[in-house]
């Protein structure tokens, strides 16, 4: 075969089974036959059969040595051996050969209930990369609900998958068996993700694995298909893990998505720590310091320090070595006798117990490769569970890990090592402490019991299909040089947070250039000399992130927050100023979110989820989990206002960006108030400050976003400055706040209660006398209006899931701010509950529209049913409502048996409702019966109505009235408008009895030419937003806003319309409105104060007439309406109503 070139493995396949002919000494086919003539029976070939079945049921392969297995020092199980002949068999028309593998079922025990079902796949060689990444992590998952399974590669070919949720392939290279196995599992709805722990995906970088490198081109060759075949399983997953950053940027690099789940420390080892901890000396033993080599593949490494170490021993004769594992360059040591101690490879176990005994631990990698570059940072952490500092290569895993001179050592040259081993022999005091603080700040990260909380987040994720996608991708100008963005942040009192700042701002996945513009408010602290050092030790580094430029402004004196953030954001260049602080963390993606919220336009500002905290876990661990799972950031999160998360007084500078032109142009004296700093003066107050910054934004009409795929993530820690005055201060600064902006109370009414109440809480608590506190008095009498109409609504702990369908869909965006989970079903009958009206408003993000053949009723805890006049008999509407009305309705009753609650959308059907030509005698009067037949079907259904006089006319069995409910943050005050606006005419025809078609004619032809009522034109967002999605709608929704603060006068000529929502829109955005004398408009406008009602057509045109010439009584009147509709239409009231109709009725 040799000769005639032919591959003696694909001849065995073919040929050599059918001739009896052995593929190695290790296995005679004749013998395999014979012993097992249920083989034969299958036609299966003996060989495959074997490396299936037979090797796990231990069957005999030749005569001699019957029970040994089938091992060579190339492969250690079967199942590889399947791997190299596998493709071979693959759709191949095997002359006389057929292969059969029989599926065995994988999940044989029902798992936990609503256990999520985790199958990590290992190979047979990497026993210890399976230690820290498999059996740790299964273990402790199996507390938080995850049913592991560790299963071998021979299961992929074998194995029936069904019931698993997830699989984990652990380096895994892929085989056709394998990836159909893959492919079945996931189009049957399964994930997969691809595990790896070291670059060895990418076969065009093999020479930087040095022990590969130094192989024969053949030899080589055989790597480079096993790193592709591991890059083709990479490319079948859902999603990648890997072990450090550097990794995972690698992956990114080649398509994938990528989140890091670190090497860890298992549960045993955690425990068994205070046991092992460093031995014990006589005074003068020696100091121990230890390098832990594992495979001889290390000898590049441990070349970056063994020239500084010969150098030690030769001057430290109280120095010892020793080194564990295999290493060549190690036996030059041994000239120094009994001070040089090597110890064979060791287990897992003994290894650690070894660790324990030294001194100082050494973690030397080659530097400038990328391949060391991704190692894990297990030698530092293993180190560290020990209280032993480490010195190591400043690569950039270790980089990220180490804070030098803090909780370990970075060493780049020879001169270093040498200077750093000096000191942590000659500074035992140094050496403790150092260790101690990489306990506390590298061990804790490590331990298995913190890290199982992102695997967790990450297998959950994956399955929910909750995992952030592959970081964005803007289209950046070719020669750009000038930062896009410019973070400013105070340096103040931050030298143990700020290096975590950093390093997220270092890992940003924005792609041009941005600058981080860093006030030094005479810190009294290192925090600038650990900037300093970050800024140097990362600049070298593979990963160093090209776009970020670092820089210090230092102030001459100790100015506050408020002067040095207006200072740094003078002083910086960006198009967009991020305003944050340095005790921060925050996700990859940040800045890149930012950035391309305002590149879409019509964005000024933008907000996201802050109020998140470490409270006391590794920050890089709490970061890990949001970045795993994009939810998670909204879930955590305390904003200042949660009903309204696009608020203004969201706008607190741990979330926040805008617009430089925007700012410069509407905000001219500076971002922050200097007047809210707080300083060592006694008139200083605190806080605020970003609120306050977040009302002037509001009055210039700022377009505010909220990006809820952002995270920031304030790092806990005990307060800078310890004051007992501190609440005094925050309430003196509160006082100002709504000194110079006095309608906050009423803008923002339920923060503004909740945070004054929580204050004088905070006040009483500190001690002192309120009584006799000037800025107590002001806030008591300045609230004193909102405490004698005292409405209180607070968002569910535990939201409600709540059964409904499309209707009124401006009417169910503010219904769905209560907070509860709204599924919308469709398909049930009716046309208009088929789709969202998205023109009209954004669906919120607590409400998804479901088929209802996927709908059981029973899951859900109430049901909310949407109507109006026309449900039973839409066929008198002269054509205009479709006959399939009220199909959506009847069937709901029917079969939902939940507690029902109906929202009536109209009045009473009257004779001649749709038909402009009737001139019957009863036109406009009720048709009684069909008012009767739908009040008996509502009989036992409570029944919202929207005023007062359509539940009068109504007469339900059990009903009641809640007005409109609008978010004073969506209609900014001060948009001085002109001219008249109504109702389209069109809208007015349809329904002309109903929305007084006649009415407005005869007003009109009061006015004449010189007063035109026109309709609101309502622009489309720019293409930069994809049409009829969330981010499309609130656009068009701010556009619709806006569009009626540019008009002067709305004129209401609707006749039965219960409520117009539209004439509260108006009131809300402060325009004046003009009303007939209908549905409870008598009890929130007076005439000639806010607003005007009154009963003729001719008296609406004299009012229409006296706004439109008088534009000082039209913008007072525009005022006073405003304040009306934030108090009687305030979505607190409305939204506090609901609560309380929903206590009732369930």
């Amino acid at each position: 075969m040799g000769v005639l070139g032919i591959d003696p493995a694909e001849h065995y396949v073919r040929f050599g089974a059918a001739t009896l002919r052995n593929p190695s000494p290790n296995f005679d086919t004749a013998h395999y036959m014979e012993r097992n003539p249920d083989v034969a029976a299958t036609g299966m070939n003996p060989l495959v059969h074997y490396l299936l079945h037979g090797a796990v049921e231990r069957r005999s392969v030749r005569p001699v040595t019957a029970d040994s297995p089938l091992v060579t020092d190339e492969y250690d199980d079967a199942g590889r051996w399947l791997f190299d002949i596998e493709p071979l068999l693959q759709g191949a028309k095997l002359e006389g050969t057929a292969v059969v593998v029989a599926r065995r079922k994988i999940l044989r025990e029902p798992p936990p209930p609503g256990a999520l079902v985790v199958a990590w796949v290992i190979n047979q060689h990497d026993k210890m990369t399976h230690q820290y990444r498999v059996r740790n992590y299964a273990e402790a998952l199996s507390a938080l609900n995850v049913h592991p399974l560790i299963l071998s590669e021979r299961d992929l070919a074998e194995g029936d998958f069904g019931g698993i949720d997830i699989v984990v392939l652990c380096r895994i290279a892929a085989n056709p068996a394998m990836l159909r196995t893959v492919d079945e599992f996931r189009s049957g709805g399964g994930k997969v993700i691809f595990d790896i722990d070291d670059m060895v995906f990418d076969p065009d970088r093999i020479d930087f694995i040095r022990h590969v490198a130094a192989k024969s081109e053949p030899d080589k060759d055989i790597f480079r298909k096993i790193m592709s075949r591991l890059r083709d399983t990479m490319w079948r997953s859902d999603l990648v893990t890997t072990s450090t950053f550097a990794l995972k940027l690698e992956v990114e690099r080649m398509g994938m998505r990528a989140l890091v789940l670190p090497n860890n420390i298992s549960l045993r080892h955690e425990a068994e720590a205070q046991d092992l901890m460093a031995r014990s000396r006589d005074e003068g033993a020696r100091i121990r310091i230890g390098y832990f080599s594992g495979t001889k593949s290390h000898e590049h490494d441990f070349a970056e320090c063994s020239e500084a170490l010969v150098s030690i021993m030769q001057e430290q004769p109280n120095v010892e070595l020793l080194v564990v594992g295999w290493l060549e360059a190690a036996e030059r040591f041994r000239t120094f006798g009994d001070r040089f101690i090597q110890m064979p490879l060791l287990s897992h176990h003994e290894m650690m117990k070894a660790l324990s005994t030294v001194d100082i631990n050494l973690a030397p990698l080659e530097l400038r490769n990328p391949f060391t570059h991704c190692k894990s940072e297990l030698k530092i952490f293993e180190a560290a569970l020990y209280g032993i500092p480490t010195i190591a290569s400043p690569t950039a895993s270790y980089s990220a890990v180490i804070t030098h001179q803090r909780d370990g050592l970075l060493a780049e040259t020879r001169v270093q090592w040498v200077k750093l081993l000096r000191q942590l022999i000659s500074e035992p005091k140094r050496r403790v402490e150092i260790g101690q603080r990489a306990k506390k700040n590298i061990a804790n990260r490590f331990l298995v019991s913190t890290t199982v909380h992102e695997a967790n987040a990450i297998l959950r994720s994956v399955k929910n299909e909750r995992a952030r996608p592959l970081p964005p991708r803007s289209i950046p100008p070719m020669d750009r040089t000038t930062p896009a963005i410019s973070v400013v942040s105070i340096l103040y009192r931050k030298s143990e947070e700020v290096v975590y700042f950093l390093e997220t701002m270092r890992r940003q996945s924005f792609d041009l250039p941005y600058e981080i513009v860093l006030v030094n408010d005479r810190s009294p602290d290192e925090s600038v000399a650990v900037v300093e050092e970050f800024v140097r030790k990362r600049s070298s580094l593979p990963d160093a992130n090209p776009n970020m430029q670092v820089r210090i402004i230092t102030n001459d004196a100790n100015l506050g927050n408020c002067a040095s953030r207006n200072r740094g954001v003078s002083e910086s260049t960006g198009d967009i100023i991020v305003v944050v602080d340095a005790d921060c963390l925050f996700n990859r993606d940040f800045l890149a979110l930012h950035y391309r919220a305002h590149q879409r336009g019509k964005c000024d500002a933008v907000v996201g989820p802050k109020g998140i905290e470490t409270n006391h876990r590794p920050p890089m661990s709490v970061l890990a989990l949001h970045e795993a799972d994009s939810s998670l950031a909204v879930q955590e999160a305390r904003p200042q206002d949660g009903t309204n998360q696009d608020s203004f007084v969201n706008s607190v500078t741990r979330n926040f960006s805008v617009r430089r032109s925007f700012a410069e142009a509407s905000l001219p004296e500076g971002l922050f108030d200097e007047q809210f700093t707080y300083s060592a003066s006694p008139d200083s107050g605190f806080g605020w400050e970003d609120v306050e910054m977040g009302c002037r934004l509001y009055k210039a009409h700022a377009r505010i976003k909220f990006l809820a795929d952002t995270a920031s993530i304030h790092i806990s820690h005990p307060p800078t400055v310890e004051n007992r005055d501190k609440p005094y201060r925050s309430l003196k600064n509160f006082r100002r706040l709504h000194e110079k902006h006095p309608l906050l109370r009423l803008e923002s009414r339920q923060w503004t209660r909740s945070t004054y109440e929580a204050i004088v809480k905070w006040c009483k608590s500190a001690g002192g006398d309120l009584k006799s506190n000037a800025d107590f008095h002001f806030m008591e009498e300045h609230l004193a209006d909102t405490k004698r109409d005292l409405v209180v609504f607070t968002r569910p702990a535990k939201p409600l899931r709540i059964l409904t369908f499309r209707w009124h869909c401006p009417h169910q965006y503010e219904l769905y701010r209560l907070g509860h989970q709204f599924t919308l079903a469709t398909g049930m009958g009716t046309g208009l509950c088929e789709r969202w009206e998205w023109a009209h408003r954004p669906m919120p993000t607590n409400a998804r529209m479901v088929p209802y053949a996927r709908i059981n009723p029973h899951d859900y805890d109430l049901a909310i049913l949407h109507f109006d006049e026309n449900l039973l008999h839409p066929e008198i509407c002269h054509g205009k409502v479709p006959l399939d009305w009220g199909a959506t309705f009847l069937k709901a009753m029917k079969e939902w048996d939940l507690p029902k609650v109906a929202i009536c959308h109209g009045t009473p059907q009257f004779h001649g409702q749709y038909d402009p030509e009737y001139d019957q005698s009863d036109l406009g009067e009720v048709i009684e019966e069909n008012r009767l037949e739908l009040v008996e079907l509502l009989k036992d259904v409570e029944v919202v109505c929207n005023s007062h006089q359509s539940m009068r006319e109504w007469k339900f069995i059990k009903s009641r009235t809640i007005w409109h409910g609008f978010s004073p943050h969506e209609f900014p005050p001060g948009m001085k408008g002109a001219g008249v606006y109504a109702m389209a005419i069109r809208g007015l025809a349809n329904r002309p009895h109903y929305n007084g078609y006649q009415v407005m004619r005869r007003v009109m032809e009061a006015l004449g030419r010189d007063i035109r009522v026109s309709n609101l034109a309502v622009g489309d967002p720019s293409v930069q937003y994809t049409p009829r999605t969330y981010e499309w709608a609130k656009v068009k929704y701010e556009n619709y806003v806006r569009s009626i603060g540019a008009k002067g006068i709305y004129l209401n000529t609707t006749v039965r319309s219960p409520m117009p929502r539209t004439r509260g829109e108006a009131m809300m955005a402060g325009v004046p409105t003009v009303s007939l004398r209908n549905h409870d408009v008598d009890m929130f406008i007076e005439n000639g104060v806010n607003g005007f009602f009154t009963d003729t057509p001719e008296e609406l045109a004299d009012q229409v007439r006296y706004l439109f010439t008088h534009q000082e009584v039209r913008e007072r009147m525009g005022k006073a309406s405003r304040l009306t509709a934030m108090n009687v239409f305030n979505q607190d009231r409305y939204l506090a109503a609901w609560t309380q109709l929903i206590r009732d009725i369930m």
